[in-house]
């Protein structure tokens, strides 16, 4: 009896013990679930309800709607600016701190060593002394708007310390306290992304150097035939222009990934109302850039004092940069002209200069010494040297053994940075940077004005100043006038200076003639043809008197595309709609791709699976469908051709730092139809190939890795399953483990190509999925004088906050080229509104 009590005792021990165990486990789980939950939660920032803050003058109301977009109502002009500084400091705190630090070459401080190339380049570059000439040059009204949308994330940040973004805590850092020159820093980095004219320089002349003037010539062909290539004599006797290293400039695309050679592209159109289902303009665009998350953008509606406007922002700027207000919208797609040019100085000592020679005398160099702080390592020293010119950019690209040694450690705990690479200013000549943004950049006022324009003619006037950022402007009124401007600060050189190729700078006959006047750039108000469309190709004919660029960054296929369907259209006589603006803006149709496909289809395939895949490259239609199979064989064929053709030549850095995908597929639509061009023999081997071989080798690498992905049923191989568009985070999007909580959840099919309208580069490394990695990065319509049924779409959500509702809510939308209606009058923004925030002033 005594044992088997002692055995049921021993039973009820064990059992408590489990019980209690699971109940341990139970509760740690929970535990950890809840701190987990806080943790995410904690910097959500408050969106419903009142809160009191320090430094309003009056009430102000902050709707949002179910997208979480704010509409913010003020009493004042002061309050309706710190007010979107406080909402965007709630929603974009993180990546606002990033992008300042940026423009003022501070990022190294927060990150490390991983941000001293970039650090380097802004410094040269000089984003804050640019801000700090341009400041004084503001009106009142401009510096009170800058001042308060200062004020407003300041007040943010000392009321909620503690409630950072999670990339604070991960990185040990905190946000300092913004002014003014912060503001105005990160505006220039956005010219400077709009502003890449000076890299087809380098990579004209580094071309040329390696390969000579007429191979230079077919991989990077002029637009004007009639005005060939024309090389300075002066240069023939120096060794820069023979030497492939020149300047190092090369270096310049490990400095910023993510932006290299790509710059700004776009899309804007407006039709007339006579041709509309509401009598009134239809205005159409979207911006083409390097895409991540968050979005560079955020939606916003401003009203108080004079203000009454939506669109969209770009965090860390005040206003609104593309949208409408009462009277009038606009939008506007990248000019592309050519505002940069690279002098070769002449210094009196190339190790240890003091002056350099201009028109046969000495000059003295300007120098600026910058002081880098780089968290966990010491400071570093860069000098700056300045002729009349601009700044020197070879020491852009000095490379010390330790830089070398700090990027193998730094590489292990950040994931793959672009490789640094050794080059020696003793081989070098010394290369200056001409740029008018150097002097000033105004942008801000003039998008005040904007903001505030009720016709044409104010529309032209806020224009007039616009110093940087070249863009084409569209236009729309409720009156039913339509309009095209182009707004930019273009240099007049004289004629034996084409801008396609660096020039000397000491003969003082290349210096430039002054600028185009406002009044001759292209401009047009209501053309016969009731309609205007500008797709970053030429807009002026043979005929306009000024010379805009050497490289027009697009060949037309886009615009062509737009020109013909709005023209069949409108032939059809039933008014246009908004969803006939969506539907252009979808297009993926492409032009170029259709003069390359017939030398594909025409070689003779290896196996029976080329030949199945080439049956359906016969029968494609150009068009990048997600359920076509010959866009995605195509796609893949055409990556592995464009290595192919390149890469034995040039070096890696040199395609994707300055040779981007636009000027290539010119470069190949030009060489196809010679089948021996010598740019499809493969350097590396002893044989000659030619032009078939190539397509021929790229497409049975292409069908080998369709076949090893996804099978060998071809049927399977769609562009919807290989074409994705997963956004990387701007800063931890590289970092294992990390990336998979930062980067995006959403990894949507994306159609389109860089050749059509729904304009998309997939990024295919070597070659991994087909991830979109420069795209469409918002879209709007807007139906002028019916604003409550404006359509945008953006790449993210509102928010940046790592599992937040409003952090990727839009992106679904926008790979399928979906939109959502943003409300303008008060009643419509009431009604639409999800929360609603009212923020009053607190007294000290």
């Amino acid at each position: 009896m005594k044992s088997n009590r002692i055995k049921g005792s021993n039973k009820n021990i064990w059992s408590r013990i489990l019980k209690l165990t699971l109940l341990i486990m139970l509760v740690v789980i929970v535990l950890v679930s809840t701190t987990g939950i806080w943790l995410i939660t904690k910097p959500w920032p408050k969106t419903n309800g009142k809160l009191q803050v320090e430094g309003l003058e009056s009430s102000v109301t902050i709707y949002r709607d179910k997208l979480g977009i704010p509409q913010i109502y003020a009493e004042n002009e002061h309050d309706l600016f710190f007010s979107q500084g406080y909402v965007q400091a709630q929603d974009r705190l993180f990546q606002m701190e990033v992008n300042r630090r940026v423009g003022n070459g501070t990022l190294s401080e927060m990150v490390g060593y991983p941000g001293l190339g970039m650090d380097k380049l802004f410094r040269v570059f000089g984003m804050r002394r640019v801000a700090e000439k341009t400041w004084p040059l503001l009106d009142d009204e401009t510096r009170m708007i800058v001042e308060a949308y200062c004020e407003g994330i300041n007040a943010y940040i000392n009321t909620y310390p503690g409630k950072l973004p999670m990339e604070f805590l991960l990185l040990g850092a905190k946000p300092r306290r913004w002014e003014p020159l912060d503001v105005l820093s990160y505006g220039n980095t956005i010219a400077f992304i709009n502003g890449l004219n000076y890299s087809y320089e380098m990579f004209r002349a580094q071309l040329i150097a390696k390969l000579g003037e007429k191979r230079a010539s077919e991989a990077l062909p002029v637009w004007d035939n009639d005005n060939p290539l024309v090389i300075p004599p002066e240069l023939n006797k120096y060794m820069w222009l023979k030497n492939d290293k020149i300047a190092g400039i090369s270096n310049l695309n490990n400095i910023l990934p993510g932006t290299e050679a790509f710059g700004w592209a776009s899309g804007a159109w407006v039709i007339s109302g006579k041709y509309t289902d509401s009598g009134k303009p239809l205005l159409a665009g979207d911006a083409h850039m390097s895409i991540g998350i968050p979005s560079l953008w955020q939606e916003i509606g401003l009203h108080g004092g004079r203000f009454d406007v939506v669109g969209f922002s770009l965090p860390g700027t005040p206003m609104v940069v593309i949208g409408h207000n009462q009277r009038i919208a606009w939008s506007f797609t990248n000019m592309n002209p050519d505002v940069q040019d690279l002098y070769v100085e002449k210094f009196d000592d190339r190790d240890n200069p003091t002056k350099y020679e201009y028109m046969g005398k000495w000059r003295e160099l300007e120098r600026v010494e910058e002081v880098i702080k780089v968290k966990g390592n010491p400071d570093v020293k860069l000098e700056v040297l300045f002729t009349h010119h601009g700044p020197v950019l070879n020491d852009l690209v000095k490379v010390t053994d330790q830089d070398l040694e700090d990027q193998k450690n730094f590489d292990q705990a950040w994931g793959y940075w672009p490789p640094l690479r050794r080059e020696k200013w003793a081989n070098t000549e010394p290369i200056a940077l001409r740029w008018a943004f150097f002097d000033r950049c105004v942008i801000l006022k003039c998008v005040k004005e904007l903001n505030l324009a009720q016709n044409w003619d104010q529309f032209r006037s806020a224009l007039s100043q616009w110093d940087s950022l070249s863009q084409n402007f569209v236009y729309g009124d409720i009156d039913g006038n339509i309009g095209y401007q182009a707004a930019a600060k273009i240099p007049i050189r004289v004629a034996k200076h084409q801008g396609a190729v660096p020039v000397p700078g000491w003969t003082g006959e290349y210096e430039w003639k002054g600028f185009i006047p406002f009044e001759k750039l292209p401009s047009m108000y209501n053309p016969p043809t009731g309609y205007l469309a500008v797709v970053n190709s030429k807009t002026v004919d043979d005929s306009y008197p000024y010379q805009l660029t050497y490289d027009w960054f697009h060949p037309g296929y886009r615009g062509r595309a737009v020109k013909n369907m709005i023209e069949e259209l409108i032939a059809k006589g039933d008014p246009l709609t908004k969803e006939d603006m969506g539907n252009i803006l979808g297009d993926n149709l492409s032009y170029g791709d259709a003069l390359i496909r017939p030398y594909l289809a025409a070689v003779k395939p290896a196996t029976e699976l080329e030949a199945e895949a080439l049956e359906y490259i016969k029968k494609w239609d150009n068009r990048y469908d997600l359920d076509s199979v010959g866009a995605a064989i195509y796609k893949v064929w055409y990556t592995y051709m464009d290595r192919n053709v390149y890469d034995d030549e040039l070096e890696k850095e040199m395609v994707w730092g300055f040779f981007p995908p636009l000027k290539r597929l010119l470069s190949l639509i030009n060489l196809i139809p010679d089948q021996n061009n010598s740019w499809f023999d493969n350097v590396n081997t002893p044989e000659i190939e030619t032009r078939d071989q190539l397509i021929s080798k790229s497409l049975t690498e292409a069908v080998d890795w369709l076949a090893q992905e996804y099978g060998n049923n071809v049927e399977q191989w769609t562009l919807g399953r290989i074409q994705k568009s997963r956004l990387n985070h701007q800063i931890l999007g590289n970092i294992p483990y990390l990336k998979n909580i930062f980067n995006s959840r959403g990894n949507y099919p994306f159609s389109g190509s860089h050749t059509a309208v729904a304009f998309a580069f997939s990024f295919c490394t070597p070659p991994g999925k087909l991830n979109i990695g420069f795209a469409s990065s918002q879209r709007n319509i807007f139906d002028v004088g019916n604003w409550d049924e404006a359509w945008t779409v953006n790449s993210t959500g509102v928010s940046e906050h790592v599992f937040h509702p409003h952090r990727e809510d839009q992106m679904k939308m926008w790979a399928s080229i979906k939109f959502h209606e943003l409300p303008f009058s008060n009643q419509a923004v009431e009604k639409s509104a999800n929360r609603t925030l009212h923020l009053e002033p607190k007294n000290n």
